[in-house]
């Protein structure tokens, strides 16, 4: 989470760190100023609106959104090979509301420094 324009949180011991430190004064992890750029949650929401999957990569959680993205496929996929009633699109259904709702917990929770 951004605290200010130029203050941010490590990503791995939480300590407040200005936007110029290279290594944490707290922890001593390795920092990449450029990595901190703010993404917005609503940007990550809008994206797996649309493609389930897609607001995960956004934020660089690259194995959740395409896992997200391969459930998705298949998930909706299957019953029209199935040749199933239009009930067996509701894990579909399921899964794109959690692909929405987790990019944005997601993009917080990966500001946050959690």
């Amino acid at each position: 989470m951004v605290m200010s324009e130029d203050r941010f949180y490590c990503s791995q011991c939480g300590g407040d760190v200005t936007l110029n430190t290279i290594e944490c004064p707290h922890c001593g992890a390795k920092l990449n100023p450029a990595g901190y750029i703010r993404k917005k949650a609503g940007v990550a929401m809008m994206a797996s609106f649309f493609i389930p999957g897609f607001g995960q990569i956004y934020i660089g959680e690259y194995g959740r959104g395409f896992k997200i993205l391969i459930v998705a496929i298949t998930a909706g996929l299957l019953p029209a090979f199935l040749q199933a009633s239009s009930l067996f699109y509701i894990p579909y259904i399921i899964i794109w509301i959690f692909g929405v709702y987790d990019a944005v917990f997601t993009t917080r929770r990966h500001y946050m420094g959690t």
